[in-house]
């Protein structure tokens, strides 16, 4: 029987705001590849995960977390970081008409929407994996689905964060777990350069007297 190629395409921040939501910030340290090779199934071959994200500009804390999550991923991992932007906006209170400058992440779900459709013309997968699930990525799975009716495509939602019209338009849908995620965590310390370490910030270890972080 032949092999079945699979593709993973993660959305990083959505993957993030599901954790947080749940409180398990002690997660934030996975190894995105390891977490679509424990999960496929017997006869597929992980061929490409791909990890969306945009380097966030702010506060420092934050910054300096994500950086040294990238540079651990980037060390270890297999996965494929591809980068959004965060666009510097300005916001008003509706009250008082004070103005104040925010940032919001742009193209991720239009990268992914690309990749998918791309990688599918390509011939690179038989089966694709969304992690993640913004609605604005239905039109590319109907894409797909439209145009190569002999792929599959799956929807893994992190905790919290089920969209049931995704779920609806892809072949099917899983609800990715606390053991799934354990499973895939990086080691503590990695060493990204000779002689150069990185280490997991210390407000991603699980803390039993301060709970999940």
């Amino acid at each position: 029987m032949a092999e079945n190629r699979v593709a993973a395409y993660v959305d990083g921040f959505n993957l993030y705001y599901g954790l947080r939501s749940k409180g398990w910030g002690h997660f934030y340290w996975i190894d995105p590849y390891v977490l679509i090779e424990g999960l496929r199934a017997e006869g597929q071959r992980v061929v490409a995960v791909k990890y969306f994200t945009a380097r966030v500009r702010q506060p420092d804390d934050k910054r300096r977390r994500q950086s040294a999550y990238l540079d651990a991923l980037r060390a270890v991992s297999q996965v494929e970081i591809i980068r959004g932007k965060f666009y510097r906006k300005s916001r008003r209170c509706i009250r008082c008409g004070e103005e104040w400058p925010t940032f919001e992440e742009k193209m991720t779900d239009s990268a992914i929407a690309a990749h998918l459709v791309a990688d599918a013309f390509l011939g690179v997968f038989d089966q694709a994996v969304l992690v993640g699930g913004d609605t604005d990525i239905v039109p590319a799975i109907k894409v797909v689905r439209r145009h190569f009716p002999n792929k599959r495509l799956m929807a893994w939602f992190p905790p919290n964060r089920k969209n049931q019209e995704v779920a609806d338009s892809c072949h099917d849908s899983f609800q990715i777990n606390g053991d799934h995620l354990r499973d895939a965590l990086m080691p503590d310390t990695i060493e990204i350069d000779v002689g150069v370490y990185v280490k997991r910030p210390v407000e991603w270890v699980y803390n039993k007297r301060r709970g999940h972080r």
